[in-house]
């Protein structure tokens, strides 16, 4: 293209050097270059007035209005477009699709301005125009440009009608095969399924969208796309962590975190880690809870066994309270009668042994006052007196023959239990396995060999532990390690099994 540029120059050629130039603007458009884009359009203006091309000076016009809306200029984006359209309203230019491509580009900036009814007006008249003239990306763009609108405006929000809108452009564009209105469907269509909380469709959009913008060579549209696709994936983890539906959370996130580890959005990517965080969180404390509730109903249940067990208990007390009380009244009555009849008994046992005593006592006096007697002279007192003394000395007890021997019972001592405390649990881990020449391991803020280095692990270390997945970024397979009170990531062929 630059020597067709230079032909057309030595020949004079300026018609051929303005499309020359145009055709350089719209490359530097497409791959996000949009200054030196206005540049080019600038100097295609100029030579299109030298030469009163007023159909070219239009387009010209219109090509800078889409430079400066793209960069955000949308004030001069206006200015632009609204000149091409006056030119191509001009029925002596008669240029019916040159005026087509300004309303529909005048009405992409009044979008972006938030005048959304101007916008729609300019737009629909610029599809009618595009569809009779058969023109199929233009008719594309332009139903995407509407698809736009119902997506983001707070008057006509409408995402049924975006979605039909954006559906029917990717039919027609992918009929045609044009790639930049292709992908700049699909991303519409990612808009739409996020705003309906779709967040998987609208990453599978995002991503397609990312693939065309990435093949035409436009770096800035790719990483937007890529950018919303982390985002997609970002709002997915928040909302499956509200589902409890925690490993899938954790995995979205995991998807958010790689996507801005690679575009370079290190805060991004620290907060879908911390994301990760709060959802095992989650997952232990709701783990517990369940615990806590189930021993809870286990516990109501084993009440409620009580209650009826304790119901019953009170019945068949009442049926033995009853029994016991009929039992007591025959018990009283048996118990008198025999108490009678022991009574009665006693009395005769009493007699009975008190004839025995009697007998036992007067016996031997009689024996022995028989012996004794003839060979002693006792005066009448003294006979009494003797015959008293006798009694009370064989009826005096020698020590207690009644008493029953008592033996002490010696209780064993209580066992002492010995308790031995269980092993400590033996730390296992990692060594560090350095290349030659090097000294020490770094360890990283993030995957990523442009994190920043939060600490270092001489060589030879033991005792390293990985607390997390393994995660690729780099060509590397990373880790996150601990090591004392160093945490980070590292690379894992460093590492060693002890």
């Amino acid at each position: 293209m630059s020597d067709a540029l230079s032909i057309f120059t030595n020949l004079g050629y300026r018609a051929g050097q303005a499309d020359t130039l145009d055709a350089l603007g719209k490359v530097y458009q497409s791959q996000g270059k949009y200054e030196d884009a206005i540049k080019k359009y600038q100097e295609v203006l100029d030579i299109r007035r030298e030469i009163k091309d007023r159909a070219g000076e239009a387009t010209s016009q219109n090509n800078l209005g889409d430079a400066y809306h793209s960069l955000g200029d949308y004030n001069k984006a206006e200015q632009a477009h609204t000149k091409a359209y006056e030119i191509f309203a001009d029925p002596e230019v008669g240029a019916i699709a040159g005026l087509a491509n300004a309303r529909n580009s005048l009405g992409v900036v009044y979008c972006s301005l938030k005048n959304y009814s101007e916008a729609i007006s300019l737009i629909q008249k610029a599809l009618e125009r595009r569809r009779n003239s058969g023109d199929r990306a233009g008719e594309g763009d332009c139903l995407c440009n509407l698809g736009n609108i119902y997506c983001i405006s707070t008057d006509h929000q409408d995402y049924q009608q975006a979605e039909k809108f954006y559906e029917e452009a990717l039919s027609i564009l992918q009929e045609i095969e044009h790639c930049e209105f292709l992908a700049k469907a699909l991303n519409g269509l990612g808009d739409v399924c996020l705003a309906k909380k779709q967040y998987e469709n609208a990453a599978s959009n995002y991503k397609q969208s990312w693939q065309m913008f990435h093949d035409i060579g436009n770096p800035e549209k790719a990483q937007q796309s890529l950018r919303s696709q982390a985002n997609s994936y970002y709002k997915l983890g928040k909302d499956l962590r509200w589902s409890k539906k925690y490993q899938e959370a954790i995995d979205a996130y995991e998807k958010a975190q790689n996507i801005f580890v690679e575009i370079g959005d290190s805060d991004r990517a620290q907060q879908s880690e911390n994301q990760k965080a709060y959802v095992r969180r989650d997952e232990q404390l709701n783990q517990f809870v369940s615990s806590l509730i189930f021993v809870a109903l286990r516990g109501v249940f084993a009440l409620g066994v009580i209650v009826v067990a304790l119901g019953v208990i009170v019945v068949a007390l009442g049926a033995i309270l009853l029994v016991a009380f009929i039992a007591q009244k025959v018990f009283f009555a048996v118990a008198g009668l025999i108490s009678l009849v022991a009574l009665i008994a006693q009395k005769i046992v009493f007699g009975l042994g008190v004839i025995i005593v009697a007998v036992a006592i007067v016996m031997p006096c009689l024996f022995v006052w028989n012996i004794c007697a003839p060979q002693f002279k006792f005066s009448n007192s003294q006979k009494v007196f003797f015959l008293v003394l006798l009694g009370f000395v064989l009826v005096q007890p020698h020590g207690n023959y009644f008493k029953l021997p008592q033996t002490k019972t010696k209780v064993p001592s209580s066992p002492i239990i010995q308790q031995t405390s269980p092993s400590k649990a033996l730390l296992s881990g990692y060594r560090v396995m350095c290349p030659p020449a090097i000294q020490e391991l770094n360890v990283r803020q993030l995957p990523s060999l442009s994190a920043s280095v939060v600490s270092t692990i001489p060589c030879d270390t033991t005792g390293v532990q990985i607390i997390g997945k393994e995660t690729r970024a780099g060509g590397e397979v990373w880790v996150k390690i601990k090591y004392r009170k160093i945490q980070g990531w590292s690379v894992k062929r460093f590492l060693s099994k002890r």
